[in-house]
């Protein structure tokens, strides 16, 4: 049997910036740029956002880096060590 399909449910603009915790400046900001995709409603001068686009948007794009550690002696021999581990 086939897995039922939930179709996008469209937010405002309000949604999305409570939904994101940022300003409605913000979502409007970030929609110029890309960041956000915006459909316009026919035959009106506003704009939706597809729920799943915002939950992708909230996704991590990448793993953080881990820190490198870098260990170093100075010209007058002392050790100095800089990363993961060091406090530092």
């Amino acid at each position: 049997m086939p897995a039922e399909v939930v179709p996008d449910r469209w937010l405002t603009k309000r949604e999305v910036a409570n939904l994101l915790c940022i300003s409605e400046e913000t979502v409007r900001w970030r929609t110029k740029r890309g960041f956000l995709t915006a459909y316009r409603q026919p035959g009106t001068r506003s704009v939706r956002y597809k729920e799943s686009d915002i939950e992708a948007a909230m996704k991590p794009i990448a793993a953080p880096v881990q820190p490198q550690r870098v260990e170093f002696v100075t010209d007058d021999g002392v050790n100095i060590e800089y990363g993961a581990g060091t406090g530092q």
